[in-house]
């Protein structure tokens, strides 16, 4: 039943005077309301100014609008309650309430349709009047804002000439479709399209230039898929514009779910040799460094050769160049190196790389998906490995009996490994009451557990982490 609407919190925070109970938050009344910790807890939230549309959230939350009896008004969208979150985050830590990602998940759909929920700042546009949430530098709209030849199809977003790229609101939401319009005129002309998102992460996503454009005198249309696991994402226009030339976007819409039918992402053939015998055969450019083709070819050989040195710290790390100087170009995208790949790549030649003066920060993996990524990322298929007794007594009592080199420390042999593993264990000895498995896992780095099913298998990063904060003050 509708009712009107008495939270004095609220009254001036929603475009509506009705709403109905329970709530979202399974609340009765107002009194409930009221009383209730999390009311309190906003009521702290909202103090801190972290965001300005806190009150607004909540509001949506305790008293939703109701239409007419029985139907509620359309909710929010997920993406400005994880917005809220994200950006409040180390103020709800410090209220001390719980407001999780699940909080939004069991509320809020994860959708950008305007017939499904509401948006506060709105992705799409058709650029007619305004720029709607799309930041273009300090350009006026009657620099950016052009007619197209049809007058009936309104406005669209020139690029000529805009003094950065323009780039769309934060989405807080991942699996979406992304579509836009666009023309390019002038021999050397060309328009891409970033991905940007936690940690200066920025990824091409697709280029298209003059040289290729198949229909030179008008509009054309790409889709592409935005699927990259992370908490927030924006899009970012950037365009070359030769001389002479124009270049423009037009109908930009963000749905949800995966594009339907073909994408286009500007595939071409891999070119450089040490890399044809890779498992897939084309590529995209500029490529996860940055790099143009031409740049990209000149650079890759002497890259590949500052890395021969120490080629045997893993046996797939030219895979791994390859996947990241050449990534694989798919008609849905860019298929990125699996992120367990570069952490296992890493850790076995970091140490080894910056020694000969190579740059490798231990956090190169933070953007690359998971396995399980619904995109699929690039590693090399698992080879069999060769299993061989483990050659050293004090690890022969293990659940397991078999290992195989390289270890996690990248030593290539038993020799090797059990001259340093009996320095080690003597040293730690001494401390051997700091953790009940101490041995176990300085065994499973030394001498990892390999059999022919699951393969090799080094000590999960929770054990680790728990015998770091057990050992790691008696060692010193």
């Amino acid at each position: 039943v509708c009712m009107p609407m008495e939270l004095e919190f609220c009254q001036s925070e929603v475009p509506y005077n009705r709403t109905t109970f329970p709530n979202y938050l399974g609340q009765q009344n107002v009194t409930m309301i009221e009383e209730s910790d999390i009311h309190a807890n906003v009521s702290l939230l909202a103090d801190t100014a972290c965001h300005e549309y806190v009150k607004f959230l909540y509001c949506h939350m305790a008293v939703p609008e109701c239409v007419k009896d029985g139907v509620r008004g359309q909710p929010l969208c997920r993406t400005v309650c994880e917005e809220v979150r994200q950006t409040c985050s180390m103020e709800i830590q410090e209220i001390g309430f719980e407001f999780t990602k699940s909080t939004c998940d069991g509320i809020f759909p994860d959708s950008v349709q305007k017939d499904t929920c509401k948006l506060i700042k709105e992705f799409d546009c058709s650029f007619d009047v305004d720029t709607c949430g799309w930041m273009a530098g300090n350009n006026s709209l009657a620099e950016v804002l052009q007619s197209r030849n049809d007058s009936e199809l309104g406005m669209y977003l020139s690029l000529n000439g805009v003094s950065s790229k323009p780039t769309s609101p934060t989405m807080y939401t991942d699996d979406k479709c992304l579509k836009l319009d666009y023309w390019l005129r002038g021999d050397g002309s060309k328009l891409s399209v970033y991905v940007s998102g936690p940690g200066d992460s920025i990824f091409f996503t697709w280029r298209q230039s003059d040289d290729d454009y198949e229909d030179g005198m008008g509009w054309s249309s790409v889709r592409l898929n935005i699927n990259k696991g992370w908490p927030w994402f924006k899009v970012s226009l950037d365009a070359y514009v030769a001389d002479g030339g124009k270049v423009g976007v037009d109908d930009v819409t963000l749905s949800d779910g995966s594009c339907e039918g073909q994408v286009s992402p500007g595939c071409v053939e891999i070119e450089f040799e040490r890399c044809l015998s890779m498992p897939y055969n084309f590529t995209t450019y500029p490529n996860l460094l940055g790099w143009e083709k031409d740049p990209a070819l000149s650079i890759a050989p002497g890259s590949f050769q500052a890395f021969d040195p120490i080629a045997d710290c893993h046996p797939d790390l030219q895979f791994f160049l390859c996947s990241v100087i050449f990534p694989e170009c798919t008609p849905t995208g860019t298929r990125l190196p699996c992120r367990s790949f570069c952490e296992e790549v890493t850790a076995a030649c970091t140490a080894r790389a910056n020694a000969i003066g190579l740059r490798w920060g231990p956090d190169a993996c933070f953007t690359f998906p998971e396995a399980d990524d619904p995109q699929g990322c690039v590693a090399p298929e698992a080879a069999t490995p060769d299993c061989q007794p483990i050659p050293i007594e004090r690890c022969q009592n293990m659940s397991y009996s078999e290992t195989s080199f390289p270890n996690w420390l990248g030593w290539q042999g038993p020799a090797d490994a059990v001259a340093n593993a009996t320095l080690v264990f003597g040293a730690l000895d001494q401390i051997s009451d700091c953790h009940k498995d101490l041995d176990l896992f300085l065994c499973s780095l030394y001498f990892p557990s390999c059999t022919l099913a699951t393969g090799v298998k080094f000590p999960c990063r929770s054990f680790c982490d728990e015998i770091n904060d057990a050992c790691a003050v008696p060692a010193l």
